[in-house]
């Protein structure tokens, strides 16, 4: 796989903390445990990755809490942009072009 001698397949589990229509755990609805959620945030690979990072010495938890910090403002900063962009342009009768998750949004065909 390292070399490029040939094709490679990745499997990922992902899983949704949230209920698809708001903040709210799926154990809140009863179709999930506490005990499946809390399982599946152990698994978080952010949580290892942040976890590593400070064993290593690499971050401290109040630089790891900056990051996150400044991610969270840019993915909301994103957010406000599309939102924005969506309304006005809709309002407008204009087409609301692509969706976020579509191939032309994401510079993929």
């Amino acid at each position: 796989m390292r070399n490029g001698g040939g094709p490679t397949v990745i499997e990922a589990d992902t899983y949704r903390y949230f209920h698809q229509n708001g903040p709210f755990p799926g154990s809140a609805f009863g179709y999930r445990s506490k005990i499946e959620e809390a399982a599946w945030r152990d698994r978080d690979p952010i949580t290892k990755i942040e976890g590593h990072l400070v064993r290593r010495g690499l971050y401290t938890e109040d630089e790891l809490a900056t990051v996150r910090k400044s991610i969270k403002a840019a993915m909301g900063e994103v957010g406000a942009a599309w939102s924005s962009r969506t309304r006005t342009s809709c309002a407008a009768g204009a087409s609301c072009g692509p969706t976020p998750w579509s191939a032309t949004a994401t510079g993929f065909r």
